[in-house]
């Protein structure tokens, strides 16, 4: 694929996914090829990451099936709650990945943590009230809206619709934040912390 002089962030992505592999050598090729776009580039590679290792049927793509599979990828990237849901905001809309890193800096959080909140995986209930409050102080948006985003049911992530032979769907079922915070590894301490504050 033939990139304009000046990429933008989505045509990156897309020449990035039909390169993907699991070892980090096609990453490091592309992050010393676009430094502007690092954090994306990293973020979308452990999201596909996570999406393959799901997927025991993978097998080498072909042209169609990468062509519908970035259709589909492109479609989840623009779909919001707002489009069912008028009166629900969405804080983690258009999230630049600069923001994204101070975000994940201020909190101490891994982007798997930042991406469980993003796709509503967590049990609200489960958070201690504190840590949804720096949240939503780092999202720009209030306690009351970022509580009401994070009630409704799961979402599919872009990279999950990406790699789908089929159109997925978001499992209704949440996890807690304990839960979500020994998938993402957080390290001991910090998971400590992070439950009591």
């Amino acid at each position: 694929m033939t990139l304009h002089p000046t990429p933008e962030l989505d045509d990156v992505l897309e020449a990035f996914a039909t390169e993907f592999s699991p070892d980090d050598t096609v990453l490091a090729t592309y992050i010393r090829r676009y430094p502007q776009f690092a954090l994306a580039l990293a973020d979308f590679a452990h999201e596909l990451r996570l999406a393959a290792s799901t997927d025991e049927q993978a097998s080498a793509p072909d042209s169609a099936w990468q062509a519908e599979s970035w259709r589909r990828f492109k479609r989840a990237l623009e779909a919001t709650p707002s489009a069912s849901l008028p009166d629900v905001t969405d804080p983690f809309a258009g999230i630049a990945p600069t923001q994204l890193a101070e975000i994940r800096r201020k909190l101490n959080i891994p982007t798997a943590v930042f991406n469980g909140f993003r796709d509503r995986l967590v049990l609200p209930a489960s958070v201690p009230r504190r840590f949804v409050a720096q949240l939503a102080e780092a999202l720009n948006t209030g306690l009351d809206q970022l509580q009401t985003f994070l009630d409704l049911p799961p979402r599919i992530s872009p990279a999950a619709s990406y790699r789908a032979d089929t159109t997925p769907s978001a499992n209704n079922e949440k996890i807690t934040f304990e839960v979500l915070l020994d998938q993402a590894m957080v390290a001991p301490e910090r998971r400590r912390a992070l439950l009591h504050e």
